[in-house]
C-alpha cells in the first residue's frame, strides 16, 4: 500500500511515542462503492466492519464522487487506515488527487469523530469539509478526536468547517499516549470557531505538525456574546491546552506553503496565530514549541491578526509555556502584543530547551553567520487597519518570564546560547513590560522598529536584564529609550540612538556595566556608560557589525562559558593589534562580536556597487562589471574616467580608522582603460594621526602615492608585488588615527585623457611598527 506522504523517521518516531500502539495481525481491506470489487456501499458500514475485524485495517474511500452529508464515527482500539488515493474501488490514482468527505446537509455533528484508546488512525489523501457542529461548545467541525491512541493526517484538507471549540479539528487526549500528527501535505484552512480554536484546539494531546507543505491558515475564532458580555475567542489558528489531568503540548516545525508560515493569516480575538492556555486550578503544563526541521525552511507564524492581544502569540492561565528555537515571528498584527502578549503566568523563551521532549523529527541547529530567530513586520494595528499604539511585545496581569536569547538551547550546547534579530516592527511600544517577575534580553540585534513612545517601558514589580544587544536606528517618538519603573541592569550593550535619552523614569539602574551609547548621563555616565561612536559597518543599508577601529572592540572583560553572538559567533575574540586600556579587555560590547580585524577596506571587491566609497566633489568615479583575478567572482570594479588638466584624474576615497598601532600594508589591482593602455594608476593615502570620524579633523600626518603601474596588454590587470607599508607607533596612535586612501589616475606623456579601473583593495597589518611614522617605496609618478 502506498503511503503518500509519512515519512519512515517520522512513523517510527509516532509509534515510538504511543506506547500502546497496536501491532498488526491479519490486515484486512474494505473498499466502498457500488461496482465489483467493491465490499461495502457505505462508508460507516465499512467502518463498523473494520471495527468488529480484529488488526490492521484499510479502507479505501474513491474519489469518484462526493460523499455527502456525513457524520462519520470510529471507535476503535487498532491500526486503521483510510485511503482516498484511489480513483475505484480496485484501481489506485497517483495523480494527487484526494477522495472529499463532506458534511452538508448532515446532523449537527463533525464530519468524523473518532474515538478509543491504543490505536492508530490514519488518514491519506482525503479533503474533509463542510461540518457544522451547532452552538458555542460544540466540538471539532471537521474532525472531533476523543481518545489515547494516534491519529495521523498526510495529504489532507480540512476546510470550511464549523464548531464551537475546534472548527477544524477538536484534539481531546484521554491518556498519556494521545499522540496527533499532522504530516506532509496538510492544510487545515477556512474553519471557523464560534468560542476557540478556528483552526485547531488541541486539549491534552501531543501534537506534531513538523513536514513541509503543511499549514494552519485563514481560520477564525471569532468567541460569542453572552449577557453582553464576551466568551472565548482564543488561537484563530491554534489553541493548545491542558486538563486537570494531563499536559497539553503542540510541536510546530518546518512547515508552512511558500513564504507563509506553519501558522498563517488566522484571526481571533486573543492570539490571532495560537493561544497557549491552561486549565484553572490545573497544576499540568501546557506547552508550545516552535522550531526549524529542515535546514532553509524557517519555522514561522505570519500574518495573523489579534482584535485584542497577541497577534502572533497569547499566553495566560496556569503554566502556559512557548519554546521557540531557529524560528521567526512575522507580519502580525494586534490591537496590543502583535508578535507576543502574556498574560496570567506567561512564559515565553527563545533558543531555549525547557524540557527535552521526545520529538519525531531531531531540530536543526542555528546556521553560524545569521540570526538564530527574529521578530519582524509586527505592527500595532486594529480591524479597520488603524495604529493602535499597543506594544509588540506585551507581558502583565502576573507574567511569568520573558527569555530572549539568556539561556542555552539543548540544541545549541555545543556553541551557547544564541540571540535574535528584532527589526522593522511598530508599535507605541517595542516592550511593554508591566507586573511580571523577569525580562531577560540577551544578544538582541534591535533596529528599523517604530515606536510612538518609548522603545522599551518596564514598571513596577519587573525585574528587567539587558545585556550583549545592540540598540541602533529606531525610529522613536518618545523621548527615551527606556522608561523604567523598576530596576534595569545593562551589561555590554550598544545603545545608538542619536538625540534620544537613553532612559527616563524612576527606575533604579543597580548596575551598568560597559556601555557605548549616544547620551550615557541619564545612565548615570561613566565609567560605566559613555558616548563614543561606535562605527558599524554600514547602517545605511542595515549592517550594525563593529568595523576594525570601533571602541567598542574588545571593551569589556571576558565571560565563562561558550556563548556566541547574535550571528552565532564565538565571543571574546581577541583583537592583538588594539592597545586595551585593561590587558583582559577582549569581548566586544554590542550584539556583535569581531572575529577578526580583517578587512579594514570596507567593499575593496566592489561586491555589486560602489557602495561605502565617496565620490568628493571634482572626482570622477563609475562602476563596472569587470573584475580583476582573486576577486570574489559577480563583484566588480571602480572606474576612474574622464579628461583633466590637472595632471591626475582622482576618483573614488574611503576613510577609515587604524584599529591599533603598527604597520599596515596598503595595496590594490588596477588596469588602463585607454587606447594606448598607458594611464599610470595608483592610491593615494593621506595619514591622520587624530582625524576624528570623518577623516580629515587634524593635519595630515604623512602621505604618499602607492603606484600601481600600467599594463603591457589590454585587459591585463596589475597588482604591484610590494605594498606601501604605512607604520604608526604606540605612542602616536589613538582611536582617531585615520587612513584615507584616494583612486588616482595619471597622465600619460602630458595628455589629459584618464580611464583606469580599481579593484582588489586592501589594507592589512603587517607586524609592529618601527619607529619610522612612514615607508613607502615609491613617491609618485
Amino acid at each position: 500500500m502506498p503511503k503518500h506522504s509519512m515519512p519512515t523517521r517520522v512513523v517510527s518516531a509516532v509509534l515510538a511515542l504511543s506506547s500502546t500502539a497496536a501491532g498488526p495481525a491479519c490486515a484486512a481491506i474494505y473498499a466502498v462503492g457500488d461496482i465489483p470489487g467493491c465490499t461495502h456501499a457505505t462508508i460507516q458500514s465499512a467502518i463498523n466492519a473494520a471495527e468488529a475485524n480484529p488488526g490492521e485495517d484499510f479502507i479505501r474511500i474513491p474519489h469518484d464522487r462526493v460523499w455527502n452529508n456525513l457524520a462519520l464515527s470510529v471507535n476503535t482500539s487498532q491500526i486503521l487506515s483510510f485511503e482516498g488515493y484511489w480513483s475505484d474501488c480496485n484501481t489506485i490514482d497517483t495523480s494527487g488527487a484526494r477522495t472529499t468527505l463532506d458534511g452538508a446537509g448532515g446532523g449537527a455533528a463533525p464530519v468524523l469523530r473518532i474515538e478509543g484508546s491504543g490505536h492508530n488512525v490514519n488518514f491519506d489523501a482525503f479533503t474533509i469539509r463542510n461540518g457544522d457542529v451547532a452552538g458555542t461548545a460544540g466540538k471539532g467541525g471537521g474532525i472531533w478526536y476523543r481518545g489515547n491512541g494516534t491519529l495521523f493526517l498526510a495529504n489532507t484538507s480540512v476546510i470550511n468547517n464549523t464548531a464551537g471549540l475546534g472548527g477544524g479539528l477538536y484534539l481531546e487526549g484521554t491518556g498519556v499516549d494521545a499522540v496527533v500528527v499532522i504530516g506532509g501535505n496538510v492544510g487545515i484552512t477556512g474553519n471557523t470557531a464560534r468560542a476557540s480554536g478556528g483552526g485547531v484546539f488541541a486539549e491534552a494531546v501531543r501534537l506534531y505538525m513538523t513536514s513541509p507543505n503543511s499549514i494552519i491558515a485563514f481560520n477564525e475564532a471569532t468567541g460569542y456574546t453572552l449577557a453582553g458580555n464576551t466568551f472565548g475567542g482564543f488561537g484563530g489558528g491554534l489553541v493548545v491546552n491542558n486538563t486537570t489531568s494531563f499536559d497539553g503540548y503542540a510541536t510546530i516545525g518546518s512547515a508552512g506553503v511558500g513564504a507563509f508560515g506553519a501558522i498563517h493569516g488566522n484571526t481571533a480575538r486573543y492570539g490571532g496565530g495560537v493561544a497557549v492556555l491552561g486549565e484553572d486550578g490545573s497544576d499540568r503544563n501546557s506547552r508550545f514549541y516552535l522550531y526549524q526541521t529542515q535546514a532553509g525552511i524557517p519555522a514561522k507564524i505570519t500574518q495573523n491578526f489579534a482584535s485584542v492581544g497577541g497577534g502572533a502569540l497569547y499566553l495566560a492561565r496556569p503554566s502556559p509555556v512557548a519554546v521557540l528555537h531557529n524560528a521567526a515571528l512575522e507580519d502580525n498584527a494586534a490591537v496590543e502584543g502583535s508578535a507576543i502578549y502574556l498574560d496570567a503566568d506567561g512564559d515565553v523563551r527563545f533558543n531555549f530547551d525547557w524540557e527535552n521532549l521526545p520529538l519525531p523529527v531531531a531540530p536543526v541547529a542555528c546556521t553560524a553567520g545569521s540570526p538564530c530567530g527574529r521578530i519582524a513586520g509586527n505592527v500595532d494595528q486594529d480591524a479597520q487597519g488603524q495604529p493602535t499604539g499597543g506594544a509588540v511585545i506585551h507581558a502583565g496581569n502576573d507574567a511569568w518570564r520573558l527569555d530572549l536569547g539568556c539561556s542555552v538551547s539543548a540544541v545549541e550546547t555545543a556553541t551557547g546560547p544564541r540571540g535574535i534579530v528584532i527589526d522593522g516592527n511598530r508599535g507605541g511600544r517595542l516592550f511593554d513590560l508591566s507586573s511580571m517577575t523577569f525580562a531577560c534580553l540577551s544578544s538582541l540585534l534591535i533596529t528599523g522598529n517604530q515606536a510612538s513612545q518609548a522603545l522599551i517601558r518596564s514598571s513596577t514589580d519587573v525585574a528587567t536584564l539587558v545585556q550583549d544587544s545592540t540598540i541602533a536606528g529606531n525610529a522613536i517618538g518618545g523621548s527615551a529609550v527606556f522608561d523604567l519603573g523598576d530596576f534595569l541592569n545593562l551589561r555590554r550593550t550598544l545603545i545608538w540612538q542619536p538625540g534620544t535619552l537613553s532612559k527616563i523614569g524612576s527606575g533604579t539602574l543597580p548596575s551598568v556595566e560597559w556601555i557605548i551609547a549616544s547620551e550615557a548621563a541619564s545612565l548615570g555616565g561613566g565609567p560605566g556608560a559613555i558616548v563614543a561612536d561606535p562605527r558599524f559597518v554600514d547602517p545605511a543599508r542595515g549592517d550594525w557589525r563593529l568595523r576594525a577601529a570601533s571602541p567598542a572592540i574588545d571593551y569589556a572583560p571576558p565571560v565563562m562559558g561558550d556563548d556566541r553572538d547574535v550571528f552565532g559567533l564565538p565571543r571574546d575574540q581577541n583583537m592583538p593589534v588594539i592597545p586595551a586600556a585593561v590587558p583582559e579587555r577582549v569581548r566586544d560590547t554590542g550584539a556583535f562580536e569581531r572575529q577578526s580585524f580583517a578587512p579594514i577596506v570596507l567593499n575593496g571587491d566592489f561586491g555589486g556597487d560602489t557602495n561605502l566609497w565617496s565620490l568628493p566633489v571634482g572626482h570622477s568615479g563609475d562602476f563596472q562589471t569587470v573584475n580583476a583575478p582573486g576577486s570574489a567572482a559577480g563583484t566588480g570594479s571602480a572606474q576612474v574616467a574622464g579628461t583633466s588638466s590637472a595632471g591626475r584624474l582622482l576618483g573614488y576615497a574611503q576613510c577609515m580608522h587604524l584599529p591599533g598601532p603598527g604597520t599596515w600594508a596598503l595595496n590594490g589591482s588596477a588596469r588602463s582603460e585607454s587606447a594606448q593602455l598607458s594611464n599610470p594608476t595608483g592610491l593615494i593615502w593621506e595619514l591622520r594621526l587624530d582625524g576624528g570620524e570623518g577623516c580629515v579633523e587634524g593635519p595630515i600626518t604623512n602621505g604618499g602615492v602607492h603606484a600601481i603601474g600600467t599594463a603591457s596588454s589590454a585587459d591585463q590587470w596589475v597588482r604591484p608585488g610590494s605594498p606601501a607599508l604605512i607604520s604608526v607607533n604606540e605612542a602616536a596612535w589613538t582611536h582617531n588615527t585615520s587612513l584615507t586612501v584616494i583612486m588616482a589616475v595619471y597622465p600619460y606623456a602630458g595628455g589629459t585623457a584618464f580611464n583606469g579601473l580599481f579593484d582588489r583593495i586592501t589594507l592589512e597589518w603587517a607586524g609592529p611598527a618601527d619607529d619610522v611614522i612612514f615607508r613607502d617605496g615609491f613617491d609618485g609618478p
